[in-house]
């Protein structure tokens, strides 16, 4: 499947993405300078802060992660909250589903102001926050399957004025789930067994209008001060399929159910999940937790793992989580199992 609406925006966005030392051919001073603007804003014993656009409110953690800059560069004992490097990690999780027959495809989610700089401090643009792409680059050189979120979002950011995340919510938009569900399929479908997953037809809406209160304003200072966010939102249908029967299985934090679960996640039907069936032709399982990507999903795979056959009919893990986890996660990294066969961690 295609996004029609999008592709009036793919010359420039393709323009972008011919940039090759960094995302948006990036200016290592201004990184640095927004780095340190990141890290005044931030307020301990306070979860998120407002930018200099006052509507838009920022997770304290991420723009602590920003703060550091380069962090993959320096002591992860004094830089992760868990003082662990998460990239053995990520790369043991790798060597752990390719030994299952697994591919394992990770994409992780951008930080708002890496995207949104300019909302945060008016006097930065879109491409001036510090970039994750080396950082992904050497998961990648590790053997790893990288989508690569950031710069999609950047390029597409700086083609139109099409919100990309949500001012008062800790998420990316609907629109940003259907771009990354476009990314994660063209990895899909390279692999051979894709071609042979009967297809099904799964039909997206018009573009409509969704009014939200989000998570960065419930029960904060601004709850009441702020109007609700109106959203441009498409709503998947489709059938359903056997659940545990598909070859995907959709594995993360909160950016897996926002817009599909309905209630605090604001709607059903237009998350990344929903969106990713219909570019796909087939159903996804999904395993979301509103913890850590990291971690806490990973535990809640190996629990579900146990059971006889849960992962026979997989062929694919999509593992999506954001970014902050890198360096502000306070879980303990561990070597989870895969099946009652696999070695205990």
């Amino acid at each position: 499947m295609t996004l029609p609406h999008l592709n009036k925006f793919l010359p420039a966005a393709l323009g972008l993405l011919s940039c090759s030392a960094t995302a948006l051919c990036q200016d290592g001073a201004k990184a640095d300078a927004f780095a340190a603007a990141a890290g005044k804003r931030l307020v301990d014993g306070q979860p998120n802060v407002a930018g200099d656009s006052a509507e838009w409110l920022f997770l304290v953690r991420e723009l602590r992660q920003i703060a550091l800059g380069k962090f993959w560069e320096k002591d992860w004992a004094t830089t992760a909250s868990n003082k662990t490097d998460p990239t053995d990690h990520m790369v043991q999780f790798h060597e752990l589903c390719k030994s299952k027959g697994l591919d394992l495809i990770l994409a992780p989610v951008p930080a708002k102001a890496v995207v949104y700089p300019d909302k945060l401090d008016k006097s930065f643009a879109a491409g001036d926050a510090p970039s994750l792409k080396p950082y992904l680059q050497k998961l990648r050189d590790a053997g790893m399957t990288v989508v690569d979120l950031e710069e999609a979002f950047l390029a597409r950011r700086t083609a139109g004025e099409d919100k990309l995340y949500c001012e008062q919510d800790a998420h990316y938009s609907p629109l940003a789930c259907e771009i990354a569900a476009g990314l994660i399929k063209k990895e899909l479908e390279s692999r051979p067994w894709f071609a042979e997953v009967p297809k099904v037809a799964y039909t997206r809406s018009k573009v409509e209008k969704l009014e939200i209160t989000g998570d960065q304003v419930k029960g904060s200072e601004w709850e009441g001060k702020l109007p609700t966010e109106k959203l441009d939102v498409t709503y998947v249908t489709g059938p359903s399929g056997t659940p545990g029967q598909s070859p995907v299985l959709l594995l993360g934090d909160s950016h897996t159910l926002v817009f599909h679960e309905g209630a605090d996640m604001h709607c059903q039907n237009a998350g990344l999940l929903d969106q990713l069936q219909l570019e796909a032709g087939f159903s996804i399982d999904l395993l979301g937790v509103r913890g850590s990507g990291m971690m806490q999903a990973l535990r809640q795979l190996a629990y579900k793992a146990m059971k006889p056959d849960y992962l026979a009919p997989k062929k694919a893990l999509v593992w999506v989580f954001s970014t902050r986890e890198f360096t502000q996660s306070s879980d303990k990294l561990i070597r989870i199992p895969l099946g009652k066969d696999d070695k205990k961690p």
